[in-house]
């Protein structure tokens, strides 16, 4: 059984059933490697050395001189730096492939599900942060409880968890204040990242269909 806690994710959109298979079983190779394509970049005229960055990277890959710069050998580009510059100075470097970090994500999922086969996924729709559980607390709700899910299909499962937040009202002290009933809440907060590649992906592979039924229990 896979038992995921549904909120947003730095690269992914979303995390939820899928993101759980993928990286929250794979090895540690396996999650340095879903992770590799995608690094930060740091823009050096908006930087103001005040370190932040570097007392939250996990990998100690930032050094702050006049501005701070990133050893990319070092970096597993987790985007903790990201989320935590106070600045906005650090992005990621879509000069690569954003699809790779996604699609290298679903594999894994899949090849996670090839051989251990989870009869069941459940996904928490609460406490829906804007940020992955893995970031110190960032402030604000996407939006209020909605429930339980759980489904044999992580596909079904995660589309209609997607759904359900998309159609609820964002909570009093949202991140994404105008993101109202009917807005996707994640590609509020990041309109640049679509969070239903990795659905559309994994559809495609064969881990389950976007398709589904609720049914209330």
């Amino acid at each position: 059984m896979a038992v995921s806690h549904f909120k947003a994710h730095l690269l992914a959109g979303f995390g939820g059933a899928l993101k759980n298979l993928g990286m929250g079983c794979s090895s540690r190779g396996g999650k340095l490697f879903q992770h590799s394509s995608v690094k930060p970049v740091i823009r050096q005229n908006r930087c103001t050395a005040c370190g932040t960055c570097a007392a939250h990277c996990p990998e100690h890959a930032i050094a702050v001189d006049r501005s701070a710069s990133i050893v990319s050998s070092r970096c597993v580009g987790c985007g903790e730096c990201i989320a935590r510059c106070p600045a906005g100075a650090i992005s990621v470097d879509w000069n690569q492939d954003q699809g790779v970090f996604t699609r290298r994500m679903v594999e894994h999922a899949l090849a996670v599900q090839t051989v251990t086969r989870v009869s069941l996924c459940v996904n928490f729709l609460t406490d829906i942060a804007p940020d992955c559980d893995c970031m110190e607390d960032s402030g604000g709700l996407l939006v209020d409880d909605l429930g339980v899910l759980a489904s044999t299909d992580p596909v079904a499962v995660d589309q209609a968890s997607l759904d359900l937040v998309t159609a609820a009202p964002a909570a009093r002290k949202s991140p994404a204040p105008g993101a109202g009933a009917g807005t996707d809440k994640f590609r509020a907060i990041r309109p640049s990242i679509d969070d239903t590649a990795q659905l559309a992906l994994a559809q495609s592979l064969g881990l389950g269909s976007r398709s589904y039924e609720l049914e209330s229990v």
